[in-house]
């Protein structure tokens, strides 16, 4: 059981190293916005006293937002190849690219969008995405930075929980696939079993 562990963390990498490549790709046809000179000059004000804490927050806030802004054609092409590489290819062939390449697959008595849905909140932290793609123009720079700073942590907590879950719990199993009611197995497994 424990080799599954690792074919299952061996095919996520295989996954996000095609949509790290893929949008390598799209940074050389599409410009993004490099704020690091701001964010530097804003650093070193803090450092040698020149602002306070609070205005350090609030610049470094209005900064984030300004590049999420800029960014924001970026950012929809991240969340559809998101979407593309694990609800929409899994959705017709129950697993993805890097889970086929290592032999395992997603089991479940019918594998629904809503359950692949729940899985990428979990896995690629799609309703960040989601909530900060939504919210980047609506809200002021300091309590956007916030509201994502805030589900980023609830974020790691909840992938730590589902790695130690996967990890220590014997049928292997984390949240997402609790919460979404599906498990990885084995492609010969499913197969045999007839689902």
């Amino acid at each position: 059981m424990a080799t599954i562990v690792w074919k299952r963390a061996l095919a996520f990498l295989i996954d996000s190293l095609i949509v790290s490549l893929l949008l390598v790709i799209v940074y050389f046809f599409i410009p993004y916005h490099d704020y690091s000179n701001e964010l530097s000059k804003i650093v070193n004000q803090l450092l040698r006293d020149e602002i306070s804490v609070q205005t350090y927050f609030i610049e470094m806030a209005e900064v984030y937002q300004t590049a999420q802004q800029a960014d924001l054609g970026l950012g929809i092409i991240n969340f559809v190849l998101v979407v593309i590489f694990f609800m929409i290819i899994p959705y017709f062939r129950e697993k993805t690219i890097g889970q086929a390449i290592n032999g395992i697959k997603i089991k479940s008595d019918k594998l629904t969008l809503w359950q692949l849905f729940i899985r990428a909140i979990v896995v690629n932290s799609i309703l960040i995405t989601i909530i900060s793609l939504t919210t980047v123009n609506l809200l002021a720079p300091l309590p956007y930075i916030i509201l994502i700073f805030v589900l980023s942590i609830a974020q790691i907590v909840i992938v730590i929980k589902s790695i130690f879950m996967i990890l220590l719990n014997d049928d292997r199993r984390g949240l997402q696939d609790i919460w979404s009611n599906t498990e990885i197995v084995f492609e010969e497994e499913k197969n045999e079993t007839g689902i």
